[in-house]
């Protein structure tokens, strides 16, 4: 009986494959290039999903990018320039402290919740106020033209304080 019990257990360890790993490999991140057309100004998508769902996310979070930016005045578009000119990656992600967006201290990384993509005003919005929550902390005359607008917008939609007439970057109404 001891015999048997020996002889399996070679069996057991013998049919375990160690050279294939099952923890799931991250995705590489996808670059999005040339933004309104200006070469060489990029962002890069991150998030945990296969290659092909990142890539149509990271062609929405584009598609977002530019056709928001033709309705921003010129100082706006600015912004969005500087902002996007630090090398800017944003981060799909699906447990968020605040519903839409994050930012990081250090200027360079946008959380965006999973739940807004496929409304893409919803998605401008969001990517908006994070710029400019960056934006104005890498300027801060622009933060205390802001008039009120508090960084940390928690449902990353409403933008009326960044719409004040004191507002060196108030943008025209969506089409």
């Amino acid at each position: 009986m001891a015999v048997a019990g020996a002889v399996g257990l070679p069996l057991v360890l013998g049919s375990c494959d160690n050279s294939k790993s099952t923890v799931p490999q991250p995705t590489p991140p996808v670059p999005i290039t040339n933004l309104f057309g200006i070469n060489g100004l990029n962002a890069t998508v991150k998030g945990n999903f296969v290659s092909t769902e990142l890539a149509d996310i990271a062609d929405e979070v584009k598609n977002a990018l530019n056709n928001r930016f033709r309705y921003l005045t010129t100082a706006a578009q600015n912004m969005y320039k500087d902002v996007l000119g630090r090398g800017i990656t944003i981060i799909i992600d699906e447990n968020l402290e605040h519903p839409n967006f994050q930012t990081t201290h250090n200027g360079n990384v946008i959380h965006i919740n999973f739940g807004i993509l496929g409304d893409e005003r919803a998605l401008q919005m969001a990517i908006e106020n994070a710029m400019l929550a960056i934006y104005s902390d890498l300027m801060p005359e622009v933060g205390r033209a802001r008039d009120g607008y508090q960084k940390k917008v928690t449902l990353g939609v409403s933008h009326h304080n960044f719409m004040s007439i004191n507002n060196p970057l108030r943008q025209r109404p969506l089409g």
